[in-house]
């Protein structure tokens, strides 16, 4: 006898922009709307269902069309309306809440992770573990892993009054430059870019998702034959996806709190490995939509 091939996700990737407008989670039929005081837009992420083999073989989910014969295990599309002139440079990157203490064992898998990270990525990749708050006085820079806008895949610019592409459309792979057709004619377009009110711009990514298996929480590809529990690293979720600028300041190269701009704030999880009840509760004040 032949299963049928499962419609439903057992675990899905989650999460909820900050402040809160509800829970994300991946695959939706419709992208998320967010708005804050840099810019507004919608954000639609998208994660093989890998909790769920057969679905993901048979392709038997909504953007199973779009990820068949892909390598990628996730894609996060992004669309933005800018309130103001962007003058410094937007970076992209995953942010944690607190320092996370990292063994001798652990910290050598981090740079085993983040060597593999900065070759898709590329050189200009920054990345801290953090202050500790047992050793540093003053402001503390959180651990982060930030990349340039140049590291994302895809871009589309809409001139103003023109319909920008709707993030769901089938056809979305097909629009704009990928980074992927032409690195050196992609870094140059972002490096040119002036980001400003008016244009609608229109960005996915999806590069490093071979190595982070956000559903099963775990870091692979990394080390052979042996995938890495992402709280390792993270401490516990959730875990922040972050777009946002730095402040300049003389004598001061990490990127702390004071100094960054946020334009897009995601904290996100695996339901296989939620954030606790606590910490839910931090994040969702308003309702108990994570709940449900």
């Amino acid at each position: 006898k032949v299963e049928a091939a499962p419609t439903k996700q057992t675990h899905n990737l989650q999460g909820t922009f900050v402040p809160s407008t509800g829970l994300v989670q991946a695959n939706p039929e419709q992208a998320y709307p967010f708005d804050n005081a840099n810019c507004s837009g919608v954000y639609l992420p998208l994660h093989r269902p890998t909790a769920d083999p057969a679905m993901d073989k048979t392709g038997s989910w909504l953007y199973g069309p779009h990820f068949k014969g892909r390598k990628r295990l996730w894609e996060s599309r992004f669309q933005f309306r800018m309130k103001h002139d962007v003058k410094e440079p937007l970076l992209v990157g995953i942010e944690l809440e607190d320092y996370v203490p990292l063994n001798a064992l652990t910290k050598r898998l981090m740079g085993i992770t983040v060597a593999a990270l900065r070759q898709v990525a590329g050189s200009d990749l920054y990345h801290s573990t953090g202050d500790d708050p047992a050793k540093t006085e003053g402001s503390l820079e959180k651990p982060v892993f930030a990349m340039p806008l140049w590291a994302f895949d895809q871009l589309i610019v809409t001139p103003e009054g023109e319909t920008p592409p709707d993030l769901t459309d089938p056809h979305f792979s097909s629009f704009g430059t990928i980074r992927a057709d032409d690195r050196t004619a992609f870094v140059e377009e972002i490096s040119r870019l002036e980001i400003r009110p008016g244009p609608v711009y229109t960005l996915a990514f999806w590069g490093i998702s071979q190595f982070l298996n956000n559903i099963q929480w775990e870091v692979q590809k990394v080390v052979p034959f042996r995938p890495i529990d992402m709280n390792l690293f993270c401490g516990a979720p959730p875990v922040h996806l972050v777009l946002y600028t730095l402040k300049h300041e003389d004598g001061e190269a990490r990127h702390l709190q004071r100094r960054k701009d946020y334009f897009f704030r995601l904290a996100f999880w695996s339901s296989r490995r939620p954030p606790s009840d606590r910490r839910l509760r931090g994040l969702f004040p308003e309702d108990r939509s994570w709940a449900e």
